[in-house]
């Protein structure tokens, strides 16, 4: 009697076996590198996370600055990248059944790179032409119940009696 039972268990397990490996068969991989100082970029921090904010994954990059996450079901999923003193990497991956996403070679860059370079552009708020003064009227600040005196009040060079 229990040899058929564990026949019968036996037969069960091998016919869902093939079934549950087909529906796992997705992967995504990919190469982490610094294409600012040419550094290593072994033993970063990479994750997987399902649509839901779960983390489904997560491991380290390898010494040939590689990741791969294997056996994965059709999902949609977030790939987070980090490692100290470099910007986070994220990237919505939607992965098909039996789909494998090659994303390439990822570049991070250098915090210390991210405010390299600030351009601040404003406009004039007084500006002459010829025998005319514009005032940019919005770069004097006034209450909203103001009115036109209250406003030439505060603009330079002009008195109001």
């Amino acid at each position: 009697m229990t040899t058929k039972l564990l026949c019968i268990a036996m037969f069960i397990t091998l016919a869902f076996l093939p079934q549950y490996g087909k529906c796992q068969n997705g992967s995504i991989f990919g190469m982490v590198q610094d294409t600012n100082n040419y550094k290593p970029m072994a033993y970063s921090s990479v994750y997987l996370i399902k649509k839901d904010a779960v983390l489904y994954r997560t491991q380290f990059v390898n010494t040939k600055n590689e990741f791969r996450f294997s056996q994965l079901p059709a999902d949609t999923y977030r790939l987070l990248i980090t490692r100290p003193s470099y910007a986070d990497y994220e990237e919505e991956i939607v992965l098909g059944e039996n789909e494998s996403k090659n994303l390439g070679s990822i570049s991070l860059l250098s915090k210390e790179n991210l405010l390299r370079e600030v351009l601040i552009k404003d406009r004039m708020a007084i500006r002459i032409k010829g025998d005319t003064t514009e005032f940019l009227v919005d770069s004097f600040l006034t209450n909203k119940t103001s009115n036109v005196e209250d406003l030439l009040k505060k603009l330079p060079g002009i008195q109001v009696d």
